[in-house]
């Protein structure tokens, strides 16, 4: 779990470092390693984490305990086994949404070559 408490919507609230693992297979709690910092979602509403091999993903977020702070889009990268966090991409490229894509390190508009009319020649 990873969170804020107190309420959104123009309301103060107090952003944690605090992480908390589940295990399904146990059904128990154990504690995290800390964030490196308190973070706040961009979304409302949504996650802005996803797993991936094992490893939580989190990105687009306001480093810091509100709103008023710096927006960042860097991704973290949580290795449960190993019990840190490491950042695997700085400034990466998001939609509107604060959605991401990380593959391989790589742009992934450079995954695909781009429409043929939208192609100068």
């Amino acid at each position: 779990g990873i969170g804020c408490e107190g309420v959104d919507r123009g309301q103060s609230r107090h952003c944690l470092k605090v992480v908390e693992i589940y295990n399904p297979d146990g059904d128990f709690w154990r504690e995290g390693p800390p964030l490196p910092w308190p973070l706040l979602s961009l979304r409302s509403n949504a996650s802005n984490a996803g797993v991936v091999d094992g490893k939580l993903y989190v990105c687009g977020y306001y480093k810091g305990a509100d709103r008023h702070d710096t927006i960042t889009k860097d991704i973290l990268q949580l290795d449960p086994w190993e019990n840190v966090w490491t950042v695997v991409a700085k400034q990466a490229l998001m939609h509107d949404s604060y959605d991401v894509c990380l593959v391989a390190n790589l742009n992934p508009r450079g995954l695909m070559p781009p429409p043929a009319d939208l192609v100068e020649e």
